[in-house]
């Protein structure tokens, strides 16, 4: 199964996310249905039913596709559901209220049939190849590794670029963290063994 976490109303680049995602697909030579299904999904819990439908329509008419209207779902949901879904695949997203829309990761998420996430492709500009063998080692039980996570937490979605930067701040505060706890250490260690001189 093919993932596709962000949201219809998307300002930015939800919609080109598909669009690459779709001309890939294409030009791949996979058939939806048979080699693969879509879930395109919400992040956004006002958006509705309706919403989704009107996408769908849409990237139908634009990236016509055997199997298409059948195996691309485009869904929508209650918070609570979507935050479950988008934590359990480590998509993680807020609100800015000050820009009005939601800050996520932007990319495409592949699953084994028992829903375990397989692997990622982060940001746009997909190649047949790679949506290809997201899906062969989706479809074959393959498993992502566990360095995703460590490299969503060191890299930050930047709206403007439209690419992931580097989070200095997020580094800063790790090695701080990590200075912190090896001087402390280190201190405690010394004044332990004065201690036992004296």
């Amino acid at each position: 199964m093919i993932l596709v976490l962000g949201y219809f109303h998307c300002p930015n680049l939800c919609s080109v996310v598909r669009a690459d995602l779709f001309d890939a697909l294409r030009a791949s030579g996979m058939t939806a249905g048979q080699d693969y299904a879509l879930v395109a999904l919400s992040i956004d819990p006002s958006e509705s039913s309706a919403d989704a439908d009107a996408a769908k329509a849409e990237d139908l008419r634009r990236y016509p596709a055997p199997g298409a209207a059948q195996n691309w779902h485009f869904l929508t949901g209650a918070a609570e559901s979507l935050w479950a879904v988008a934590d359990a695949v480590g998509f993680h997203d807020r609100f800015d209220p000050a820009l009005k829309q939601f800050v996520h990761p932007v990319g495409v998420v592949f699953a084994t049939p028992a829903g375990i996430v397989s692997s990622y492709l982060l940001g746009v500009g997909y190649q047949p190849a790679d949506v290809r063998l997201g899906v062969t080692r989706a479809e074959s039980g393959t498993i992502a590794t566990a360095a995703l996570p460590v490299l969503l937490f060191c890299y930050d979605y930047d709206l403007a670029t439209g690419r992931y930067t580097l989070a200095i701040m997020k580094l800063l505060r790790l090695a701080a963290a990590i200075t912190v706890l090896t001087v402390g250490g280190m201190l405690f260690l010394a004044f332990r063994r004065e201690k036992g001189r004296a």
